[in-house]
């Protein structure tokens, strides 16, 4: 009986110890893991997030002109965002860093099917955009009002990208994706479109794209988008 005892108390103190090392080990990782995550926003993210909208809006403003300065060239802040991302390679995910190696190609091999350099730029500034609302989504270090215009930004690159990829040439019909409802447009929405339009072959191309986008438009602005938005891009496709 004594022996008994003894060995079961023996038992629950070496399994207290354990659990106790296991929960120490996981609280630690815990808290390296979001240091680490912390770093990789400080270092990668933080300083191009908004360059990465910026030329978004320079590339599809039909007032730029008007709205954005005459010393700001457009080569300048792709760069940038490009030599950043390079520059911490380190901390980059699987899908940035085979973006930067989509957009460095362009330096060596000659472009036969044309537009590979600016979709390689678009696509990079796709993946920016993914792995940095993972980040903050994690750490927290973003407001939500970020966290949804930088969400709003991805879907726009999104459509742009699969657009230029196509070799549709449509700046002029992305200036008026701000009649979109992006309230309603979630991630499962954004990964459902990445699935839908993976084998969407040319010619169905743009017919799937306008049963897509437009029940993300308000009823209001349906004429906009068929008129306008819709038009320019059949235009884009014959050209």
């Amino acid at each position: 009986m004594e022996f008994n005892a003894a060995y079961l108390s023996g038992t629950l103190a070496l399994t207290g110890a354990l659990l106790g090392q296991w929960l120490n080990n996981r609280y630690t990782n815990q808290r390296e893991n979001k240091k680490y995550l912390k770093e990789v926003y400080q270092e990668l993210f933080s300083p191009i997030i908004l360059d990465v909208f910026a030329y978004y809006d320079i590339r599809t403003n039909f007032r730029r002109a008007h709205d954005i300065k005459d010393d700001i060239d457009e080569e300048d802040v792709i760069n940038k965002i490009h030599k950043t991302i390079e520059s911490n390679i380190k901390y980059a995910g699987k899908e940035l860093i085979s973006s930067v190696h989509r957009l460095k190609r362009n330096e060596y091999y000659e472009d036969f099917k044309g537009g590979e350099e600016d979709n390689s730029k678009i696509n990079l500034c796709v993946a920016f955009l993914e792995e940095f609302l993972i980040n903050i989504r994690e750490t927290k270090v973003e407001s939500e009002k970020l966290e949804k215009l930088a969400f709003e930004y991805k879907i726009k690159y999104f459509i742009w990208f699969l657009l230029s990829d196509r070799n549709i040439y449509c700046e002029a019909a992305m200036r008026i994706m701000w009649i979109f409802d992006f309230d309603d447009v979630n991630e499962s929405y954004y990964q459902h479109l990445k699935i839908r339009f993976e084998n969407v072959g040319r010619e169905n191309f743009l017919d799937v794209l306008e049963e897509e986008l437009s029940s993300k438009v308000s009823s209001n602005c349906m004429d906009m988008f068929k008129e306008s938005f819709m038009r320019s891009l059949r235009e884009g496709l014959a050209y």
